[in-house]
């Protein structure tokens, strides 16, 4: 498996992408495929990543972080709506409260009314 930092392009890699092997990838044990609940994994890359203007570290919130309604946060990746896209995506989203967002299955902007919002999931609208 290769990854590479620095591309916002999946076909078409900048002069800025560095390619790095992973040495080892551990997914969290509690992964449901289903519901795509604890989608996250730690890679072991081949060599240290130096960051640059076009490679920079996330922040991750911690264990204990509260949201409140309307909070604004990042949603980034090169989404799944119609079609998986060929450029990495971003979207100012406000994250809403798991108890407002059960309210809101009738809300257009929610497309799975029949989710179940656990309290491992972040909603947003």
């Amino acid at each position: 498996m290769v990854v590479l930092l620095g591309s916002n392009g999946l076909l078409d890699p900048s002069p800025n992408t560095v390619r790095l092997n992973v040495i080892n990838a551990t997914c969290h044990p509690g992964f449901d495929f289903l519901t795509r609940e604890r989608n996250i994994c730690l890679l072991k890359l081949s060599a240290p990543v130096n960051f640059t203007d076009y490679i920079q570290p996330i922040c991750l919130a911690s264990e204990n972080s509260t949201f409140n309604n309307e909070t604004s946060s990042w949603a980034i990746g090169f989404g799944h709506i119609e079609k998986l896209s060929d450029n990495l995506q971003e979207a100012k989203v406000s994250i809403v409260g798991n108890d407002v967002c059960k309210t809101r299955g009738n809300n257009p902007g929610f497309s799975r009314r029949d989710a179940t919002i656990s309290v491992s999931l972040c909603c947003w609208l």
